[in-house]
């Protein structure tokens, strides 16, 4: 059946390299014998596994100009396919360089499996079966998948959901595992991290992204402004690490600067905030350094690097921000690009998103004929066309392999365009 053949799929992808993954993180953290945690007084005392990288061990790396030339998206028979039912909020790819792997969440909470074919690979019975082999759907979420993440060694994927729910779909055991709920007062669930968050029907969680030091651990936004950080190796309440309104209004993503303390957030309040994970307490945080995009913003995410800052603003402009981590007060955009980021009431808003290794980031395009636009910082572009893209494509991801560039864009009608 088509779980069976989903599992027996998943299975190809459990071990991206089998070198790089030490011993000690193959083992279930629950079956290690552990001292006993409490709640820390910053997010950093509570990594125990994170070693801090230096701000000049970061130097930011563009793509050779070959690269993004050889991009197209000319063949539709294994460059476009239907994976969600619904329209696509969330995007990512598995990092395994053997096979390519592209999952997509919807709005009604499903998650998509796409084994992408290489070019001529696609067999004649496949061209017009949407159930093949290649395709697999899961429902685990009862709310819109907002984001998903793979770990970096391929064995996990991570979501969270408007439902105020964050799952870990583990490969090597077939099993979804929730990690994180949020509850109201019922006393059910007092010894819950989650217990007594949820605060009605306005609030959900909007955003949640794995904490790149360790990935036990876990970032989440909500939509009363708040940003949580849980620790999934500690049972109990305690396992909620860190809690703090940043924002009056919704937080629409969070984003870690690869130096493990400086925090970047971006939402309905207009502005992009710095924050020092290291040096907030308990009362009202206050942030390092803040941007004022004039309008909502749609995401703020750091680069690879960590040099610059990208934020997709509903002023029509997508700004760039160097070295945004070093800022102490008020700061301005080293580049602004106009952009069109009005996709209206029918299709998912725009964010761009980074290269996991390149210094470049892609983004939809309003666009007619239809385009998938990338840019680099020094607003350097390229527009990719072709028979596989004939809508507007709002969510991305890159895979994270560096020999070709291979960038997956899904759309409002569920179907992902693979350009590479």
């Amino acid at each position: 059946n088509a779980f069976s053949r989903a599992q027996a799929m998943m299975k190809q992808f459990c071990n991206v390299d089998k070198t790089t993954v030490p011993s000690s993180a193959k083992k279930s953290k629950r079956t290690q014998k552990q001292p006993a945690k409490t709640s820390p007084n910053s997010v950093l005392q509570s990594i125990v596994d994170y070693e801090s990288n230096d701000d000049d061990d970061q130097t930011p790396r563009e793509p050779p100009s070959e690269l993004l030339a050889s991009l197209s998206l000319d063949e539709p028979a294994t460059q476009v396919a239907k994976v969600c039912p619904d329209r696509i909020y969330s995007m990512t790819c598995h990092p395994s360089i053997d096979k390519l792997l592209v999952c997509a969440g919807d709005k009604q909470g499903y998650i998509g499996m796409w084994e992408v074919p290489e070019e001529g690979e696609v067999k004649e019975e496949e061209l017009s079966d949407d159930s093949s082999s290649r395709h697999h759907l899961f429902k685990y979420h009862s709310g819109c998948a907002a984001n998903l993440q793979w770990t970096r060694d391929g064995s996990a994927l991570f979501s969270s959901s408007y439902d105020g729910t964050c799952c870990l779909l583990d490969v090597a055991t077939e099993k979804i595992k929730n990690v994180f709920a949020v509850y109201d007062d019922d006393t059910t669930y007092r010894t819950l991290p989650g217990y007594r968050l949820d605060q009605g029907r306005s609030y959900w969680t909007q955003f949640g992204c794995l904490d790149h030091r360790q990935e036990d651990c876990f970032f989440i936004s909500t939509s009363f402004g708040e940003v949580y950080h849980v620790d999934s190796r500690i049972s109990g309440k305690a396992a909620l690490s860190w809690n703090h309104e940043l924002s009056e209004k919704k937080i629409n993503t969070v984003s870690l600067h690869p130096n493990g303390y400086a925090l970047a957030t971006g939402g309905l309040d207009c502005q992009v905030r710095l924050w020092d994970i290291r040096n907030v307490g308990k009362a009202r945080p206050k942030p390092v350094a803040s941007y004022n995009g004039s309008k909502s913003i749609n995401s703020a995410f750091f680069s690879p690097s960590g040099h610059h800052l990208v934020a997709t603003t509903m002023n029509h402009k997508l700004d760039i921000l160097q070295d945004f981590h070093l800022s102490k007060s008020q700061s301005k955009p080293t580049t602004s690009i106009r952009h069109d980021n009005l996709t209206g009431r029918w299709l998912t808003t725009f964010q761009a998103v980074w290269h996991p290794h390149f210094e470049i980031f892609g983004v939809g395009s309003m666009s007619k004929p239809r385009v998938i636009e990338i840019f680099d910082p020094s607003q350097r572009q390229r527009h990719i066309g072709g028979d596989a893209l004939t809508a507007v494509a709002s969510r991305f991801a890159f895979h994270p392999r560096t020999d070709h560039i291979v960038l997956a864009g899904g759309n409002s009608s569920g179907r992902v365009t693979i350009a590479r």
